[in-house]
């Protein structure tokens, strides 16, 4: 049984790429948020050049990885 979700989240300012993540995942038009142990994510961030990705807000996306328990 293969299940697909996709959704899309926003958020600024401090720990954005966080709380992004639970926007997406927290949105009322998933019906779930049950995702551990999926054994492939996709991720993808857009921001413009004002407000670029930092390098240290990468780790929030190994954190994710990591709760969720990807490889």
């Amino acid at each position: 049984l293969f299940r697909s979700i996709m959704n899309v989240g926003t958020a600024e300012g401090e720990n954005r790429i966080t709380r992004a993540i639970n926007d997406a995942l927290h949105s009322p038009l998933v019906s779930t948020t049950g995702i551990k142990g999926a054994s492939r994510i996709l991720i993808n961030f857009y921001c413009s050049h004002e407000h670029a990705i930092l390098m240290q807000e990468l780790t929030q996306v190994d954190k994710f990885r990591a709760e969720v328990g990807t490889t």
